[in-house]
């Protein structure tokens, strides 16, 4: 489903809701961060990476911190398989999380979705995310049908990344001019007046009663 069509920068003067950062954990294989922005239109746009081997959780503490202050990030959902590096990386000051991962299926199909749609764009410039995508596949049998509709566990590390991030997080805003169904627990006041200027104040009064804490 990936293709030439997902890869874009960021529309010129995109105004952003938020930007966030998947990390998936590693050593042999790549340490892997996205930091994606979600824009006010409704499409999520990858606008930088980091992959890189044999990182201790300092080192990659230290690329975050990088990352955070280059893109003003708002939170890190990370591999909770890994609670430890999580909790290390919060006492370093990152506002970091566990990412519920339990059905990778239904996680691989929220992405789908976003890239079916043309609402996930990866830069140019990141060229490990697109190689990635590019690499791909689902197991074969010698008569060319699939055998599985689970995709090979390999060469994927930035894109379980996107999965851990985009299949927790609890957008406030929804395309085509729908709300989800909570909304943030720390919705800016600037925010807040943009949905009470584009949306039915009836529904933005009953949708902004609810809380997620995502």
């Amino acid at each position: 489903d990936f293709g030439d069509k997902n890869i874009n920068n960021p529309i010129k003067d995109l105004r952003v809701v938020r930007t966030l950062a998947g990390v998936d954990f590693g050593w042999k294989n790549p340490s892997a961060i996205v930091v994606i922005r979600e824009g006010f239109n409704g499409v999520f746009y990858q606008v930088d990476e980091l992959y890189e081997t044999n990182l201790t959780n300092s080192e990659l503490i230290v690329e975050c911190k990088k990352l955070q202050n280059k893109w003003n990030i708002h939170r890190f959902y990370c591999d909770n398989a890994e609670p430890d590096r999580i909790a290390e990386m919060q006492m370093a000051g990152l506002n970091a999380i566990g990412a519920d991962k339990r059905n990778r299926e239904k996680g691989i199909d929220v992405v789908r979705k976003y890239i079916r749609e043309n609402a996930f764009m990866v830069s140019p410039s990141c060229i490990n995310t697109i190689k990635e995508y590019q690499l791909y596949r689902y197991p074969e049998d010698k008569n060319d049908i699939n055998k599985s509709e689970k995709p090979i566990d390999d060469d994927n590390h930035l894109m379980d990344a996107t999965r851990y991030l985009l299949s927790n997080y609890n957008s406030a805003f929804v395309r085509q001019g729908k709300f989800s169904n909570m909304v943030d627990d720390d919705l800016d006041e600037r925010l807040i007046l943009m949905y009470k200027k584009r949306y039915n104040k009836k529904k933005y009064n009953k949708v902004s009663k609810l809380v997620s804490t995502y």
